[in-house]
């Protein structure tokens, strides 16, 4: 699967980072995971695919609520840059593996199907069928995964956030600082403040 990596005649701005709630924080620490394709230190715009690999990696590595292991995995079936949008691959969970699916308009939709049955094409019908199917349960799994707190089993659950946060900061995350290291927890308990993440062990926030 091939990056888009199409050089735009206008560039993008920081301003349009932010506005996809990209801090630079968040950008500074996926370059120094790796994973990003340019460093954005001095950087004053970027092209539309750099853009466009931001988000996709924000959406995966910061928003996805999937473990970081799951997250890297998935990556690195993908080629390098991440220029790629959410709006045209999904990841199949079962097959674990990047796939395209169509976009289509309902109306091509409908001639899609009326043709499989006038041909009796029954076995595209069911994978056509398979394929919704997937697609919805792929895109519940990324984007409404319900953390548990492991401690008190309380679904009042944020996730953290460390650097400087974007303004306005979203209801669904908790502040973590400033401070970072590589033990640092992912999520935050509302209720009984325990922390946790796949580097960190767990710990209670005691400065609450």
């Amino acid at each position: 699967m091939k990056p888009n990596l199409q050089v735009s005649l206008f560039k993008c701005s920081w301003d349009d980072v932010r506005k996809n709630g990209i801090s630079k924080f968040q950008t500074e620490l996926l370059f120094n995971f790796n994973l990003l394709s340019f460093n954005p230190k001095g950087k004053e715009d970027l092209e539309g695919y750099e853009l466009t690999e931001l988000i996709f990696l924000k959406t995966l590595y910061f928003d996805s609520g999937l473990p970081k292991e799951i997250v890297l995995s998935m990556l690195s079936a993908l080629e390098k840059p991440y220029s790629y949008s959410l709006e045209n691959i999904c990841w199949d969970f079962k097959e674990k593996e990047w796939k395209y699916f169509p976009v289509l308009e309902e109306s091509e939709i409908e001639k899609l199907i009326e043709k499989l049955e006038e041909d009796e094409n029954y076995e595209k019908l069911k994978e056509l069928k398979e394929f919704i199917e997937f697609k919805l349960k792929s895109n519940k799994q990324i984007k409404k995964k319900k953390r548990v707190c492991p401690k008190c089993k309380s679904g009042n659950v944020l996730r953290i956030q460390y650097g400087l946060p974007s303004k306005p900061i979203p209801s669904n995350v908790y502040l973590g600082g400033c401070c970072v290291t590589d033990e640092d927890p992912d999520w935050h308990c509302n209720d009984c403040s325990w922390e946790w993440g796949h580097n960190s062990e767990g710990r209670y926030n005691i400065g609450e």
